[in-house]
């Protein structure tokens, strides 16, 4: 999921980031997730201290791996460090377009 980040609150040990989400790359999952959606993503603080990256606002951002979308008591993505959140880079749009339709059509392996 490609997400931009708009805030940063502090709840509790979360850090609650509301961002929009710009892109979504998962195989079978267009009518889950929608594109140009706001929600909100969450972080434990203790995850965030190795600022790897650091979470900035006004950037754009890559989650890679398993994050939760169904938590009751936080609305949005929950990210654990399962999940790799990698800063978005503009030419990786068209890359990840063409595997992501490589892959539907099952070309890959």
């Amino acid at each position: 999921v490609q997400l931009e980040i708009l805030s940063r609150d502090n709840e509790d040990d979360w850090a609650k980031f509301t961002v929009t989400i710009t892109g979504s790359y998962q195989k079978g999952t267009s009518s889950r997730t929608p594109r140009k959606a706001e929600t909100f993503l969450w972080v434990r603080k203790a995850d965030l201290a190795c600022k790897c990256p650091k979470v900035r606002k006004r950037q754009t951002y890559l989650i890679v791996g398993k994050y939760q979308s169904e938590d009751k008591l936080r609305p949005g993505f929950v990210v654990d460090r399962s999940a790799t959140v990698i800063r978005w880079k503009d030419k990786w749009d068209r890359r990840m377009r063409r595997l992501l339709k490589q892959e539907n059509r099952g070309n890959c392996a």
